[in-house]
């Protein structure tokens, strides 16, 4: 198994102070009321167009997680598992 570094999220930083609320916004707003939506939805094709949805939010939080702990494309792909 390979070893990924991380950082320490430093919250003085304002970029990442910044980055870190608009995770936890996007979490918290977003996908949060998506899932909802989701479970609440009657018709298979507002399912289907939430579902979607989350697909595209956990791509943008998987991304601002990459980002806010400095990760590589390298360890980007090691976490996805596109990397033995």
């Amino acid at each position: 198994m390979k070893k990924i570094s991380t950082e320490i999220i430093n919250f003085e930083s304002q970029t990442k102070k910044a980055q870190h609320d608009k995770l936890v916004a996007l979490v918290e707003e977003n996908m949060r009321e998506l899932q909802k939506k989701h479970h609440e939805a009657r018709m298979e094709q507002d399912k289907e167009l939430y579902g979607r949805q989350i697909k595209m939010v956990d791509v943008q939080i998987d991304r601002l997680v990459y980002d806010l702990y400095g990760l590589t494309e390298e360890e980007v792909k090691v976490v996805e598992g596109d990397l033995k």
